[in-house]
């Protein structure tokens, strides 16, 4: 039983994991220099 809690808790956190990074994205992209800088070659 002891696999199926670490299954969960391995789940949980990636799901955490991919909405932290899609909050930062979605703040860094409303930035105008984030923007920039995501777009931008240079």
């Amino acid at each position: 039983m002891a696999y199926v809690f670490l299954i969960k808790i391995s789940i949980l956190s990636i799901i955490i994991a991919c909405a932290l990074n899609g909050l930062f994205f979605l703040s860094a992209f409303n930035e105008d220099k984030w923007n920039e800088n995501i777009f931008s070659p240079v």
